[in-house]
C-alpha cells in the first residue's frame, strides 16, 4: 500500500446545544487514500469513517434529526425544519434508506400461535397493524401499509406458517382471503368489534344525507351514545325521527348492535340482528349484512375462540389509531417508521415485535423531543 494522495469530502451536519438554537452547517471531511503496490490489483483503500454513511453527504446524527421529523411532518416540512439543505425529495429517499437498514435487522421473526392482522383506515386509505394477537403485552410485529393480497403475502412469507393455529382478523374481504389461501390449516376468526364501527359510520353516512338540517348539538346526541341523549333534547330527537322513519329504524338497529356486542350476548343475538336488515334498511347496513351471511362461519369461530385473544384487542388498537391519526404521516413509510421505530430498537436477531403501551410512549417521548428542539 502507498499513499495516494490527500483528498476531502463535504457533509452536512448540525450544531446544538442547552439554549442555544440549532445551525445547520457543512463540514469538510479530509481523508488519505491508499493505493496497492501490486500492479495486478492497483486497488484504492480509504480508511473507513463511523459518523457517515458511504456515499452519504450527511453525518448519520443529521440523517437520525431528518428521519425523526419525516415521521410526524411533510417531507416539504421538514426540508424547511432543516434550513433547506435538503430537498424534498431527499427527505424521502434518506427516510426509505433508514426504514430498509432497519429492516434489515429484523433477521428472524418471533412466530405467534395467535396472529392478529387488524386493518384501519388512514386518510382514506388503509393500514393492517400485525400483532401477537394472544398476548396481553400486544407486540405489534410489523405495519402493513396497505391492504392487497401481495403486501399480506409478503409479512406471512417472514413468519413460520406452520406455526399459526389462529388468525383474528377484522371485516375485510381482502385480508380474510388472503389470510385463508396463505394459511389453509389455521382457523380464522372474525373479530366482531370492528362491526359496530362500520355500523356506525355507515349511520352516520346515512343520517347526514337524509337529516341535513339538523343542529349541532342534536346532531352530536344522535350520532353519540344514547343512553347520553339529555333530557330536554329526547322530544327534539323524537320529533325528527317521527318526520324520519327510516332514519329512525337505522337508529334502533345501530344501538340494538352496541347492546348486543358485549360479552354477555352470544352470535344468536348478531344473526337475529342480521335477520332485521330488510326493506330500505338493507340500502344502508347491507354490506355489514353481506358480510355476516358470507363469513358467519368465521364469527362463529369468534364467538367459540375469543377467550384465546387478548381481551378488547380491536379497541385497544384502536386507540393507537387514533394517536397515530392526531399527527397523521403523509407516506407509507412514515407510518411504519412512526410506530416500528420511533423508539431505540435492538440490534440484529429474532424480532418478537413491540408492545403496544411501548409503542405509545415512544410516540409521545419523540414528538416532546422534536418539539423541545425545534422550539430553542
Amino acid at each position: 500500500m502507498k499513499n495516494h494522495g490527500l483528498f476531502s469530502k463535504q457533509y452536512l451536519d448540525y450544531t446544538s446545544g442547552e439554549d442555544e438554537p440549532t445551525r445547520y452547517i457543512t463540514l469538510t471531511y479530509k481523508f488519505y487514500k491508499y493505493i496497492c503496490v501490486n500492479p495486478e490489483c492497483s486497488c484504492v483503500y480509504q480508511e473507513p469513517k463511523d459518523f457517515a454513511d458511504k456515499n452519504r453527504h450527511i453525518t448519520k446524527r443529521l440523517e437520525e434529526r431528518i428521519v425523526q421529523r419525516a415521521m410526524f411532518y411533510s417531507y416539504d416540512k421538514t426540508s424547511g425544519k432543516v434550513g433547506a439543505t435538503v430537498s424534498k425529495q431527499a427527505v424521502g429517499q434518506i427516510l426509505n434508506a433508514w426504514i430498509t437498514a432497519k429492516d434489515a435487522l429484523r433477521e428472524q421473526f418471533v412466530t405467534p400461535t395467535c396472529l392478529g392482522l387488524i386493518s384501519f383506515e388512514w386518510e382514506r386509505k388503509n393500514y393492517i397493524l400485525v400483532v401477537d394477537a394472544a398476548n396481553t403485552s400486544i407486540p405489534i410485529i410489523d405495519v402493513i401499509p396497505e391492504i392487497s393480497s401481495s403486501a399480506i403475502q409478503m409479512v406471512l412469507n417472514n413468519l413460520d406458517k406452520t406455526a399459526i393455529q389462529t388468525v383474528v382478523v377484522c371485516f375485510n374481504q381482502i385480508v380474510i382471503d388472503t389470510v385463508t389461501g396463505e394459511l389453509p390449516d389455521a382457523e380464522i376468526m372474525i373479530t366482531t368489534d370492528d362491526l359496530l364501527e362500520m355500523v356506525k359510520h355507515l349511520f352516520e353516512s346515512f343520517f347526514r344525507s337524509d337529516a341535513k338540517q339538523v343542529g349541532t348539538h342534536l346532531k352530536r346526541s344522535i350520532l353519540g351514545d344514547p343512553n347520553k341523549v339529555s333530557d330536554y333534547l329526547q322530544q327534539d330527537v323524537r320529533s325528527l325521527f317521527a318526520q324520519h322513519p327510516t332514519l329512525d329504524e337505522a337508529y334502533q338497529l345501530r344501538n340494538r348492535l352496541m347492546y348486543i356486542l358485549s360479552p354477555d350476548f352470544g352470535p344468536e343475538e348478531l344473526w337475529e340482528w342480521h335477520d332485521m336488515i330488510t326493506g330500505r334498511q338493507m340500502d344502508i347496513y347491507g354490506i355489514p349484512y353481506q358480510y355476516i351471511e358470507s363469513y358467519w362461519r368465521n364469527i362463529l369461530v369468534y364467538y367459540r375462540r375469543r377467550h384465546e385473544i387478548t381481551p378488547e384487542l380491536y379497541n385497544k388498537l384502536e386507540k393507537l389509531d387514533k394517536k397515530l391519526k392526531e399527527r397523521r404521516p403523509l407516506s407509507k413509510n412514515a407510518l411504519r417508521a412512526r410506530i416500528l421505530y420511533s423508539g431505540r430498537t435492538e440490534g440484529p436477531g429474532a424480532w418478537e415485535g413491540i408492545p403496544l403501551d411501548s409503542v405509545m410512549e415512544n410516540i409521545d417521548n419523540l414528538l416532546n423531543q422534536i418539539e423541545e428542539e425545534d422550539n430553542v
